[in-house]
């Protein structure tokens, strides 16, 4: 009699789920934050990929299976970053969709250190007086001053002049007599 052999393989899964809803923010003028959608079930990990431009592609960090978030920092500042996570495994890999993030000019972290907001809009705008004083936030950011606190007080002054007075202060208040 003939003699059956039988083997049993153990059949690996297909290439996992890509993830999904992918987004990139920029918190620092060094730091863009990720956050994903694990839609794997069958993953070993992830791989995080970064370019700048039309670059290429590099991968900047494996994380394990089931991550859903990673911190991209000591990344210059005002600098543009693409981004795209893949999840793999033995069989396969699939990526998630792209997405972006430019990380803040140092204005934009001054800005939101001392007004809650990177918006340069209303008072917080680099134009904008948010104290009053006469010195434009952006003057007051040059400077290294708080636009918080009135850094300029009011001096007034009167010169006399051929025939009248000149009364004023430095905050461009004159009245001639």
């Amino acid at each position: 009699s003939a003699q059956v052999s039988l083997q049993v393989a153990e059949s690996l899964p297909g290439a996992p789920a890509a993830p999904t809803a992918l987004e990139a923010v920029a918190v620092a003028t060094n730091q863009i934050n990720l956050s994903w959608t694990d839609a794997a079930a069958v993953e070993n990990g992830y791989r995080v990929l970064r370019r700048t431009g039309a670059g290429a592609w590099s991968e900047i960090m494996t994380l394990s299976a089931d991550a859903s978030s990673y911190e991209d920092i000591g990344l210059a500042a005002s600098t543009s970053y693409r981004y795209l996570v893949e999840a793999f495994n033995a069989a396969g890999a699939s990526l998630s969709a792209e997405a972006s993030a430019q990380t803040w000019a140092p204005i934009d972290a001054w800005r939101r250190a001392k007004f809650g907001t990177t918006e340069a809009l209303g008072p917080t705008a680099d134009g904008g007086d948010w104290d009053g004083d006469g010195l434009p936030n952006l003057v007051e950011y040059a400077l290294g001053l708080d636009p918080r606190v009135d850094n300029y007080p009011m001096m007034p002054f009167a010169w006399q002049v051929e025939g009248g007075v000149v009364i004023g202060t430095n905050r461009f208040l004159t009245a001639t007599y």
